[in-house]
This record gives structure tokens, sequence and C-alpha cells, in this order.
């Protein structure tokens, strides 16, 4: 959908106490107007351009763009349909972009749609301007792959895990996984190729699960191994006769 609206366009650099880093070009197409917020924001070393809607005007303006924040809700566009534009350009598709959604539409259908859309995070509105600074200064340069990765995100081999946002991409592919399924992804990622016995599985994920069982873990692995498999990102995972579970990243 070609989203034909007028735009706002601020760029300023600011005054007050440094981040800790700079980050380059950030971009926010919002579907409101935050020139209020920029009294007293920092910008320091960062491109910051504010856009009130996703025009085609717009998405020029975005290519080569590090970081971009969309509103869930943007004038006659969704953030949805701005996202997959952007993705879909060549000269975009490296930006790091996160989706506003807003509060009360936080659920597992919307972080599905964010991730298929082809973003790489996604906050829960309302948002400060100040608070996607400093969410983008947060983040590292992806090794060699260009982009960036969330800070404290767990990565191993193609598997990106960034927990706060619940997040888990292979490569560039994000993957869609149960609550119990990235829990136990989760700890795999976090010692690969060491084995893990059913025992210490149980004690990790048994919180809130009630009396959990060997069998229940195998249940468990097996669904995840098929929603591996189902998003091309299978046969990581193996099975240590009489030990437990281990993920091999290669």
């Amino acid at each position: 959908m070609d989203c034909d609206v007028s735009q706002r366009v601020e760029e300023e650099s600011l005054s007050a106490s440094p981040p800790h880093k700079a980050v380059g070009r950030i971009f926010v197409i919002s579907g409101k107007d935050r020139t209020s917020e920029l009294d007293g924001l920092w910008a320091g070393d960062h491109a910051l351009q504010i856009w009130g809607g996703c025009s085609d005007k717009c998405l020029n303006a975005v290519r080569g763009t590090d970081f971009v924040f969309i509103d869930w809700i943007l004038p006659h566009c969704s953030g949805l349909a701005c996202c997959r534009r952007i993705r879909s350009n060549p000269l975009s598709a490296d930006a790091h972009i996160a989706i506003v959604i807003e509060k009360g539409d936080d659920d597992e259908n919307a972080r599905r749609q964010v991730l298929k859309a082809g973003a790489d995070d996604y906050l829960v509105g309302p948002v400060a301007l100040a608070d996607m600074l400093r969410r983008a200064e947060d983040c590292v340069p992806r090794s060699g792959n260009g982009g960036y990765l969330p800070a404290g995100a767990l990565v191993a081999g193609a598997f990106v895990l960034d927990e706060a946002s619940r997040c888990v991409t292979y490569g560039t592919q994000p993957l869609n996984l149960r609550p119990i399924e990235f829990s136990l992804l989760r700890h795999l990622l976090a010692v690969p190729r060491k084995v893990l016995s059913r025992k210490e599985l149980i004690g990790a994920l048994s919180k809130g699960e009630g009396a959990v069982k060997d069998r229940t873990v195998d249940v468990w692995m097996g669904r995840l191994r098929r929603s591996l498999q189902q998003a091309s990102a299978g046969h990581h995972l193996r099975t240590v006769r009489k030990g437990g579970y281990l993920f091999d990243p290669n």
C-alpha cells in the first residue's frame, strides 16, 4: 500500500549528557507529532530524523539508515506495511528495524506479525525518543554480516535470540516459537555444544509448569525440533544417548 501522506522532517543535534557511544543514523517514522520531545534531547553524533508518515519520499530518505523505529499505527498506513517496504529495498534492507506496538496490542499474534514483516525488534509503547536513542546505543554491530544486534542477545551460529523482545532469528528468517520452546532454546543457546541432562532442563524450565517429568522434556524437544525444521533451521539439536540434549550451531 502506497502511503501518500504529508510528512514533517526534524533533524537536530542538541546538548545534554552524552550517550556512552554513537551509532549513526536513526530514523523515526511516527504517527504523532514528536517535535516537543526534541527539547533537551541529546542527539550528539546521531543523525536523527523524524517523519510523520510513510510516504515514497520518506522511503527514499531512509536508505542507508542504521536504525529505524516505526509506530504500529501510521497515517493511512500500518507500521507493518511500512516495515515490509523498507526491508524489501536493497538500499535499506540492512537497517535494524524496531516496531513500536501499541499498548494493549502486545500479544503473541502481534509479535508474530512484527517478525513476519521483517522487523528485528519491537517495543511496547508509548516510547519516548530518548528511549529509542538509548535502545539504538545499546545495540552492537553484527559481526561480518552488517546491521546490529540488541545488547545482550545470544548469538550461536546463525541463531540470534533477544530475550528482551522475545525474538529469535535464524539468518534473516524469524522463528515463530511457543513460550516454552523459546525458553528451551534460550537455555540451549547459552551453552552451545554442552550436553544438558533432562534433569538440568527440568530445573531450568519447570518454574510455573508444575511437576515436570523426563517424558515431558522429550515432548518439548520434539516440538522445538519441528518448529526449527519448519523454518529450515533444523538439525542443530542433538539427542545424546543416556545424556540428554545439546545444541550444535554448525
